[in-house]
């Protein structure tokens, strides 16, 4: 892998705690220490690094887990030291912050869902940074839109006017959508 000089230039995040199944062909969410540990650890097999690590589908219960803590320690030991976790809610995103574990907290944010705007200030405060995640509302704000790159510019002007810092993911599939986003967060 190459970007601006290599390897070291590229952030690799990854989350655990939700799984797809290909015999169902559908997904479970699983906290266990022993499905973390073997979840990470084919992480690792694939990636061959991990920047940052993920708590995914976390809840205020799940944060505070021993299974949770168990397979943090596990992931230092493989020398993962930046952690996150993926909430959809201000009861988990408070848990988050006060456990002074989590380096990154990921969570749904847009214009059309802005119910987690207060979240941005306790960040903030914490010196924890967001992930934006569904700045698009997983693709409802644009489609069957006469003009969808006025909305798109629309949507992340809204949250770089809303969020001080961060980081903002965008699905997409593909590499037409991909440049127009660029195209669009620049504009913003």
């Amino acid at each position: 892998m190459q970007a601006h000089g290599g390897l070291n230039d590229i952030t690799i995040a990854t989350k655990f705690g939700e799984y797809w199944g290909e015999n169902t062909k559908s997904t479970t969410v699983d906290h266990s220490f022993n499905r973390l540990k073997e979840s990470l650890d084919q992480s690792m097999d694939r990636l061959g690094k991990i920047d940052i690590l993920q708590v995914h589908k976390a809840t205020d219960i799940v944060l505070k887990s021993p299974d949770i803590q168990e397979a943090l320690s596990y992931a230092q030991k493989l020398d993962i030291h930046r952690f996150g976790a993926s909430i959809s809610d201000i009861k988990s995103a408070t848990a988050a912050c006060s456990s002074r574990k989590y380096d990154f907290l990921q969570f749904p944010f847009n214009f059309e869902n802005d119910a987690l705007k207060d979240l941005i200030k306790l960040l903030d405060e914490t010196n924890i940074k967001p992930i934006i995640n569904r700045p698009l509302n997983m693709g409802h704000m644009i489609k069957n839109n006469a003009s969808p790159h006025a909305e798109i510019t629309k949507a992340f002007s809204f949250i770089k006017n809303t969020v001080p810092s961060g980081i903002v993911l965008t699905g997409t599939s593909k590499i037409e959508h991909l440049k127009e986003n660029i195209e669009c967060f620049k504009a913003a």
